[in-house]
């Protein structure tokens, strides 16, 4: 598994984010594991109102695709 650059984790937590405050459907369409995830983590902070920052959500991707 390729380890992704942190800015573009962060990129794909806060596109997660501006969709899920836009009330829009989750896509479909990443190419990768770690994409997807970090998508995923920042679509689910904005509905439960959590917000964090650059080095929690690094954190908490990391925790969900390496285990740490």
């Amino acid at each position: 598994m390729k380890k992704l650059d942190e800015e573009l984790l962060i990129n794909y937590y806060y596109y997660g984010w501006e969709l899920s405050s836009d009330n829009a459907e989750f896509p479909v369409w990443f190419e990768s594991y770690e994409e997807k995830i970090a998508c995923l983590c920042g679509y689910q902070d904005f509905d439960l109102g959590i917000e964090r920052d650059n080095i929690d959500i690094i954190n908490e991707i990391n925790k969900y695709i390496y285990g740490k």
